[in-house]
């Protein structure tokens, strides 16, 4: 059953401006928690110290997570003001590090996209392609997602060190075990 609006818990900081330049971290789960975007190697050898580099050899895209992954990386060119930075795709989720920086240079900087608004929009594109590939009726995210507002460099660095570990954090998932078998496209 559906949440109406009115009743479904509200994710954001109250008072804050989400249009406001800064670095925001967000979490988008799939749709009941499917293991659609990624399979995680659980015996893979590993020879490096970089958790990045581990976190890439751990982690397989399926198609639809490569989808997710080509949309996530176009944001910058979809968006005037928008980087991204670290970013993980595990088979029921998605973590990424948003940056909204205004160019006052840009027109858009009278008018930038809130948070809302690019997550909106990075979840309408891929779902429109996911349902291209795999047919119509298909849903690909949950209702919402989650975000948590980067405030410092030691923040920052806290947040990068999660995503690019979180395969190695796989097993302890509570939806692992609904996750182990192949994942669906």
């Amino acid at each position: 059953m559906q949440q109406s609006d009115a009743q479904r818990k509200r994710h954001r900081l109250s008072g804050w401006d989400y249009h406001r330049a800064g670095c925001y971290f967000v979490t988008i789960c799939t749709k009941d928690h499917k293991p659609l975007l990624s399979s995680v190697r659980k015996d893979q050898p590993i020879k490096t110290d970089c958790l990045s580099e581990v976190s890439a050899l751990l982690t397989e895209l399926t198609p639809t997570g490569q989808l997710v992954k080509s949309v996530w990386e176009r944001m910058p060119q979809c968006y005037d003001g928008v980087r991204i930075d670290s970013f993980c795709i595990m088979p029921n989720h998605f973590h990424g590090i948003l940056i909204l920086a205004q160019d006052p240079e840009k027109a858009d900087a009278l008018h930038p996209k809130s948070l809302s608004e690019l997550i909106r929009g990075f979840k309408s594109i891929t779902t429109r392609e996911y349902r291209a590939m795999c047919g119509k009726g298909r849903y690909l995210w949950q209702a919402s997602f989650y975000d948590e507002i980067i405030r410092d460099d030691e923040m920052l660095f806290r947040v990068r060190n999660y995503i690019e570990g979180n395969p190695l954090k796989w097993l302890d998932d509570p939806y692992y075990c609904a996750a182990d078998a192949a994942p669906e496209r």
